[in-house]
């Protein structure tokens, strides 16, 4: 009933180019970097009770709407270039497949911290369900912003090698 709306493949995804290439095993300093440090920077705003308010909400959900559109742009792009890119280099193609992984997950990240964020607007007095919120949005504010600079990096890398050749 539910699988044209499942995203777990999508995070499945994501989460695979968190690997080593090289030893196909779990890169320990990318789940650091993508997993725990998000997870620690939000608990530290939580801890100093800096929550969300409606102001910053919509400061967010604002800008994780532009982003989102962006995104699904960029992805299509990246669709665009993996079927001109044919078979022909398989680190390239690898590369862009990667990159439509991270993109993904950008905008399911994108979506869901719209939806967390329009939830702050529903008025429950309970302290728990703001840090609750507060909580994740900071925690997929920070994951995305990491991934965002994960794609602009294999952007670069991947444009970089162009110019060189």
């Amino acid at each position: 009933m539910f699988n044209k709306i499942n995203v777990i493949e999508i995070v499945e995804k994501h989460l695979s180019t968190l690997k080593n290439q090289r030893t196909n095993k779990i890169h320990v300093p990318d789940v650091v970097l993508f997993i725990l440090l998000p997870l620690l920077l939000s608990l530290v705003l939580i801890y100093f009770r800096n929550l969300l308010n409606k102001d910053i909400a919509n400061i967010l959900v604002t800008s994780f709407s532009i982003f989102a559109g962006l995104l699904l742009n960029l992805l299509l792009i990246v669709f665009d270039l993996v079927d001109k890119q044919g078979n022909s280099n398989k680190n390239i193609r690898d590369a862009l497949e990667e990159l439509y992984f991270n993109i993904s997950f950008c905008i399911l990240i994108s979506i869901l911290s719209i939806f967390l964020l329009l939830a702050l607007f529903i008025n429950i007095n309970y302290v728990w369900y703001l840090n609750l919120l507060s909580f994740l949005v900071y925690y997929f504010l920070f994951v995305f912003i990491f991934t965002l600079l994960m794609v602009l990096k294999r952007i670069h890398k991947m444009l970089s090698i162009k110019f060189t050749q």
